[in-house]
């Protein structure tokens, strides 16, 4: 039986096209690809890529039990596997036992992760994984296929949703993130491009970067990253990662979604933090809800949410909730003073001659109460005179204070802080800290690790 690579649908030998997809058939595979047509666990053919990570290469797929598209997720981690598909389909992890070790520990991962995540198939917010076996010397995740657009490809489209839908498209993937990290497992890889919506739902895949929270202490785990989603404890080789790793990429994907604005990456905001507020950038969302995003992608740890439990609380109006200020806007506008409003009259407006009357009544008043004022400043005038007229009696010969020795910091400042040599350091509200050197001194910017 011969298959479309991409569709799946049964055509002929000789066929060059797709009679049903239109896709050129004679496009050629990557030679470390799995070969279209081959057959996996005697039941499943596989299609051509769908997409390939650091953890593994995704293809399309047939269950010819089922009579339905699956994909088919290989372990295949980038920089240690090799194949030649013209030779063979099985894998090469190298010659050396270090090599050979790590991917093996890797397999064995990725195996009981799939298991693990076989069991949230009813979940609505991840894909169902359907099977799991070893084959060519490596593992495959057989899942559910589903025909849709990724969440980067549905913002691409449409620049940026409201705050209402984000969060009502969201909250499964929260729901289902909680049941993942009961289990001890996290996913480390959340991003708009690991989100699929799907007829107006979405689901989480690609749990290929997944760990359990143990397995974590491991230190020879590759660092998985995505900038603006990969909190700063994924940059350091002993940051502590957890359920708030996750929710740092889940309340950063729900600020692209409103904002339309890639978060800065976390080393940078570990300097200088300068993520915008969404209703600074003009979008009109109800203030608790942003919040509650700022603070699930908080720079440090310890600011963020430590569970979905916590977030979801939140979420639901939680008496306990911490509102988080918002800086001012360097350049917000003052508002514009309202103007006086005349009060309003129950009584007919008086006459001329009474209201002539009142006035002098009133200025007679005015001028007795305004009397003993007048006195003040002439008593002070007497007394400055008298103290003129003694000073010259005194003898005092006083020497200017020699400030040369004090430091520069005891002169009084005005808007900043004055220097040796004339510099200015400006310090405001809203960057107190803008040349401040940052104290994460184990941020690691080689990421290569040694298997």
């Amino acid at each position: 039986m011969i298959y479309c690579k991409y569709c799946l649908a049964k055509i002929g030998k000789e066929a060059s096209v797709c009679p049903y997809c239109g896709r050129n058939l004679l496009n050629e595979v990557p030679p470390h690809h799995l070969l279209p047509g081959t057959v996996l666990n005697d039941r499943y053919v596989v299609g051509a890529a769908l997409g390939e990570g650091g953890f593994g290469i995704t293809c399309v797929g047939l269950d010819t039990v089922l009579n339905q598209k699956v994909a088919i997720k290989e372990y295949y981690p980038s920089g240690y596997a090799n194949r030649n598909n013209t030779v063979s389909q099985t894998i090469s992890f190298g010659t050396t036992e270090a090599r050979q070790a790590f991917c093996e520990k890797g397999k064995r991962r990725f195996m009981t992760e799939a298991a693990t995540l076989s069991k949230f198939n009813s979940e609505d917010g991840i894909v169902s994984v359907y099977d799991f076996f070893e084959a060519n010397n490596t593992a495959y995740i057989v899942m559910e296929f589903l025909d849709g657009k990724t969440l980067k490809e549905y913002l691409d489209e449409r620049g940026k949703l409201a705050p209402g839908v984000t969060l009502s498209l969201m909250l499964p993937v929260m729901e289902s993130l909680k049941k993942v990290h009961a289990q001890g497992l996290i996913h480390r890889d959340i991003s708009p491009d690991n989100i699929m919506v799907v007829r107006g739902k979405v689901k989480l895949l690609d749990f290929g970067a997944a760990r359990t929270v143990s397995a974590l202490s491991d230190k020879s785990l590759s660092v998985m990253l995505k900038p603006g989603y990969a909190p700063e404890e994924q940059y350091r080789k002993r940051g502590i990662q957890g359920p708030w790793t996750d929710i740092y990429a889940l309340c950063a994907t729900m600020y692209k979604c409103i904002t339309g604005v890639t978060p800065d990456d976390a080393t940078e905001r570990m300097h200088r933090d300068k993520v915008r507020f969404p209703s600074q950038l003009g979008i009109k969302i109800d203030p608790q809800l942003e919040a509650i995003i700022m603070k699930g992608f908080s720079v440090l740890q310890e600011n963020r949410y430590q569970s979905i439990d916590e977030l979801l609380f939140d979420l639901n109006g939680g008496p306990n909730s911490i509102p988080i200020e918002k800086p001012k806007a360097a350049f917000a506008a003052s508002p514009a003073p309202e103007a006086a409003k005349p009060t309003p009259t129950a009584n007919p407006e008086p006459s001329n001659s009474s209201k002539n009357k009142t006035t002098e009544k009133s200025s007679k008043g005015e001028a007795r109460k305004r009397r003993p004022w007048i006195l003040i400043p002439a008593f002070f005038l007497i007394v400055a005179a008298v103290i003129s007229a003694l000073l010259p009696t005194f003898n005092i010969d006083r020497p200017a204070p020699d400030n040369s020795d004090l430091p520069f910091f005891a002169f009084p400042m005005s808007d900043g802080v004055v220097l040796p040599g004339n510099n200015r350091f400006n310090i405001t509200e809203d960057d107190e800290s803008s040349d401040a050197p940052n104290n994460c001194t184990d941020l690691i910017y080689n990421l290569s690790t040694d298997p």
